[in-house]
């Protein structure tokens, strides 16, 4: 054990890092996952255990470039003679990310896309084989889709039923009994149903109301893509001027939904009233 295992992993200050003319800033990029290494296994080298980071960070710049951040990894002090902690950047690889999500992180979207694009399915541990009947045009959607990728199509298939299978949204995997309010009162009924105190359609309007968005995000909260979701936890945690125009813009947008759409015909009536087409001047008669 190079370090004491007691503090947190979620207290790391950001780090940034200019390699070959390149900026990585873990404050500005976007964290795709992370693990602790405490139940890894020691790894023995001829110079005795391999040094390993506490935490291990993949990120994505602005630019698209991806990058690891090693959370206090132990590096040996000449100087000093001794190991001192440090926190460490390194740029990595499309594939090399693919892989090191496959391994720890197998069921998320960011694994599913770059494996998609640059890994392997574990074709030759397949334990199981299956038939299936599908239609020509979807046999040559995957045989392109297995063409761009540089994959088979077996590969091609086992990856997108993992990926739908494991992110079905008609297959709500929150008990409805998690959704309840900060007091603890159930909102949903056991069948998902809005319900006060978990007695369908009960409690006033507000109450109602809240049910009512328990049972939307129970049955379609998967739906919401990560980055939606985090925004949005993001949103609701922050403060002051930057809560109020976050907040702002999410009602603008949901009002553009609700305004009415004029349809063609007012629209060819407001047109020729505004004068516009009379003797192709603009001037009102």
């Amino acid at each position: 054990m190079w370090y004491d295992d007691g503090m947190s992993s979620d207290n790391y200050p950001p780090i940034k890092r200019v390699i070959d003319g390149i900026s990585y800033n873990s404050e500005t990029s976007t964290l795709i996952n992370r693990r602790p290494t405490h139940a890894d296994t020691v790894k023995l080298t001829e110079h005795g255990p391999k040094p390993v980071p506490r935490v291990e960070e993949l990120y994505r710049n602005r630019s698209g470039k991806l990058f690891f951040v090693y959370r206090d990894m132990p590096i040996f002090d000449v100087v000093r003679n001794q190991y001192v902690l440090r926190d460490e950047v390194r740029p990595v690889l499309r594939e090399e990310a693919g892989a090191w999500l496959n391994d720890y992180f197998p069921d998320t979207h960011d694994a599913f896309v770059l494996n998609m694009k640059f890994g392997k399915a574990p074709e030759e541990n397949a334990e199981a084989m299956m038939s299936l009947r599908i239609d020509p045009y979807l046999k040559t959607m995957m045989k392109h889709a297995a063409d761009d990728r540089k994959m088979s199509v077996n590969a091609v298939g086992v990856h997108f039923f993992r990926y739908c299978l494991n992110h079905s949204i008609d297959l709500p995997t929150v008990p409805t009994t998690l959704f309840k309010t900060e007091h603890g009162v159930a909102l949903l009924t056991p069948t998902g149903k809005p319900g006060f105190n978990g007695i369908e359609d009960d409690g006033n309007n507000d109450e109602h109301r809240r049910a009512m968005f328990a049972a939307a995000f129970w049955r379609q909260g998967k739906a919401i893509p990560e980055p939606v979701r985090h925004a949005l936890l993001y949103l609701i945690s922050s403060e002051g001027q930057a809560r109020e125009e976050l907040l702002g813009d999410l009602r603008r947008w949901l009002e553009l939904y609700e305004r009415p759409r004029a349809n063609l015909s007012s629209a060819l009536v407001t047109n020729f009233r505004s004068g516009v087409f009379h003797d192709g001047s603009s001037k009102k008669e």
